[in-house]
């Protein structure tokens, strides 16, 4: 049987959050850790990619 994969959200501040991961990861599940991604190319949301146009990023 394959491992199941999570993914963990939280806040960037959960205090809980590493603990969190590792015991998920000791108990043989596969976890996507978006605040250490091993592919930066993947990685998670980042303010700088987003356009400098404020009205770009706006619905209209």
């Amino acid at each position: 049987m394959r491992p199941l994969k999570i993914y963990l959200a939280s806040s960037w501040r959960n205090r809980f959050y590493d603990n969190v991961l590792n015991v998920l990861r000791m108990q043989g599940y596969e976890t996507y850790d978006f605040k250490h991604p091993e592919n930066k190319e993947i990685s998670g949301f980042s303010w700088n990619v987003r356009s400098s146009n404020i009205k770009d990023s706006l619905c209209s």
